[in-house]
């Protein structure tokens, strides 16, 4: 006997075969195809809905895909959700200061933070704000991530120039300072300046004092493409634009005249002062002349910023009238002669100006007697009075007049020119041919 089985109670069995690249949290990476095993051992499947095979290529935060058999056990469903995200999230790299501090630089240490989005799966995480202080750099960046919930990465880059160190500046003055350390004339000062890695916008500016005054200075600055600056200062420019005072003190009058060695004023001195820089030394006075003759006394002084000044006076040393020689000699081109070995009275006077001067200091002594050439033709006149007695220089108080008696060579047949000087230079000659 064929016994018959039992009556089919259940549905159909149906199991999901999902294929596609699984991310985290449930998401899938890629397109996912759904497909569906159905299957009933006790009856076959009489009809089923939604049993095909899907494929998914569209992002979904979740897609629900339901298939339905019906056998001769009943109807049985079974359904999935598709979550899908195949999309990198976008990622923003942003500075904690909008723009950078100076013309596209920044010149402090600043931060930077990454942040994302993302349509469909949402933000998992994003990578830790990245700080930056140095080194110096003409162009670098900072990369950061942000990950989605569905396990897809992508990152930004953070590009930057960074120069936080000051540019360097030197000052320069010409002319330089003397030893004192001053300047007779306006004072230029240049400025130099570099920036290794911004480069340098301004420098300066060049500046010029050229008024007086003691310890001035000037200042330049300089200032990177970053916005760093720097400065120096040049001191100590001392500036002295004014001679110094000078005089000349006692000496003679300016225009003043006097006779040699008649109340001969006395040597001047000198007096000089500076207001600003000070004398560099002591006032000096030129040489001081008594000889006959026109003559300038000048004094000088030099401040310590090397300004000289000086005083003049002009005056006139004059010189003593020599009167004769009186008879018996005979003055101009005559000739004097007379035996050798004679002696020859000279006669004559000095004056200084109405003065009659009357000290046998003030002639030179002895006379000279200088040996010259005969000349032929020359007009000749004979002594006719000769002098006894010493040959010295007097002054004769009964004649008024100085006598000096010059004992003629014994050299007959030769010629000499005799002169006599004067204390102050002044000579008289005489010419003789002996017999």
């Amino acid at each position: 006997m064929v016994v018959a089985p039992p009556p089919d109670s259940t549905g159909p069995e149906i199991t999901p075969n999902v294929q596609g690249t699984q991310g985290d949290n449930g998401w899938y990476k890629s397109d996912v195809t759904v497909s569906w095993n159905v299957s009933d051992p006790e009856s076959p499947v009489s009809s089923s809905n939604g049993c095909g095979t899907t494929t998914i290529n569209t992002d979904t935060a979740g897609q629900t895909l339901t298939c339905t058999a019906t056998s001769g056990g009943g109807t049985s469903s079974q359904s999935v959700i598709i979550m899908r995200d195949a999309t990198n999230p976008n990622v923003t790299a942003a500075a904690d200061r909008n723009t950078p501090d100076h013309n596209g630089w920044y010149n402090a240490p600043f931060t930077v933070s990454f942040s994302g989005t993302d349509e469909t799966s949402g933000i998992a995480s994003c990578a830790p704000d990245a700080n930056y202080s140095g080194p110096d750099t003409t162009g670098d960046s900072l990369s950061g991530s942000c990950t989605d919930l569905a396990g897809n990465s992508a990152s930004a880059n953070f590009n930057f120039k960074y120069d936080d160190t000051d540019p360097t500046i030197s000052g320069t003055r010409s002319p330089g300072a003397n030893g004192f350390g001053w300047n007779n004339g306006p004072v230029s000062v240049s400025y130099s300046c570099s920036d290794e890695t911004s480069e340098i916008a301004s420098c300066g500016p060049n500046q010029t004092r050229s008024s007086e005054g003691a310890g001035q200075s000037s200042t330049g600055n300089a200032t990177d493409n970053a916005g760093n600056a720097a400065s120096t200062t040049v001191n100590n420019i001392n500036i002295d634009l004014t001679n110094p005072l000078v005089s000349l003190v006692g000496g003679p009058d300016d225009g003043s005249s006097f006779y040699f060695g008649i109340n001969v004023p006395n040597t001047p001195t000198c007096s000089a002062s500076d207001a600003l820089s000070g004398l560099a030394g002591p006032c000096t006075v030129g040489t001081y002349a008594t000889t006959v003759g026109p003559h300038t006394v000048t004094a000088t002084a030099k401040d310590k910023a090397d300004n000289t000044n000086s005083a003049s006076k002009s005056y006139t040393v004059l010189g003593w009238d020599f009167r004769g020689f009186y008879q018996p000699v005979d003055m101009g081109t005559t000739v004097n002669t007379v035996k050798g070995g004679s002696t020859v009275p000279f006669k004559f006077e000095l004056f200084a100006g109405p003065t009659e001067l009357t000290s046998t200091s003030y002639v030179n002594q002895p006379l000279k007697a200088t040996k010259v050439s005969c000349e032929t033709g020359a007009t000749e006149d004979a002594i006719e009075l000769l002098a006894t007695g010493g040959t010295a220089l007097r002054y004769d108080t009964t004649g008024g007049q100085y006598i000096y008696n010059w004992q003629t060579p014994k050299a007959a047949g030769s010629c000499y020119d005799v002169t006599i000087t004067a204390q102050d230079g002044t000579p008289k000659t005489a010419h003789f041919k002996l017999k």
